[in-house]
């Protein structure tokens, strides 16, 4: 098993920093903010990415991927699977006018795991595979999600 150094996590990715640096322009990244537990807004500073850059996760509470679907509306449509460290995962569609979790996140290889917030996912050639404490999760590919 391969798995990534929390040194290598815990740093958040250059264009997290970037943004955060332009302070008032992160309104152009209002679909990447996700509620907290208090209710604000946190803009996600750490992140993955699958080898083959179709699935995107951060974290926010939750962690969260997308991956890009065909579909019909104004921007691009994406299938999302939000996974908290307990409870089960909650799928849905949404679609977004701007291409989301741009990629400055780091590669989960394939074969590679990475644990974070309780939720622990691993990168096959056969999509992204999360569980949480509970054992309750995800499973993403281009062919489709369900729950585990």
């Amino acid at each position: 098993m391969n798995w990534v150094s929390d040194e290598y996590l815990d740093r958040p990715p250059l264009r997290a920093r970037r943004i955060a640096a332009l302070g008032g322009f992160i309104a152009l990244a209002g679909l990447l903010l996700l509620p907290t537990a208090a209710g604000a807004a946190a803009f996600p500073t750490w992140g993955f990415q699958t080898p083959s850059r179709n699935i995107s996760c951060v974290d926010a509470v939750a962690i969260q991927c997308a991956i890009p679907i065909a579909g019909s509306c104004d921007g691009t449509l994406y299938r999302h699977a939000r996974l908290r460290q307990d409870g089960r995962a909650r799928l849905f569609k949404k679609c977004d006018p701007v291409r989301l979790y741009e990629s400055d996140f780091f590669v989960l290889e394939y074969g590679e795991r990475v644990r974070r917030e309780g939720v622990r996912c691993r990168s096959t050639k056969r999509g992204l595979r999360c569980r949480n404490r509970a054992d309750r999760g995800f499973h993403m590919s281009r062919r489709g999600s369900h729950r585990i």
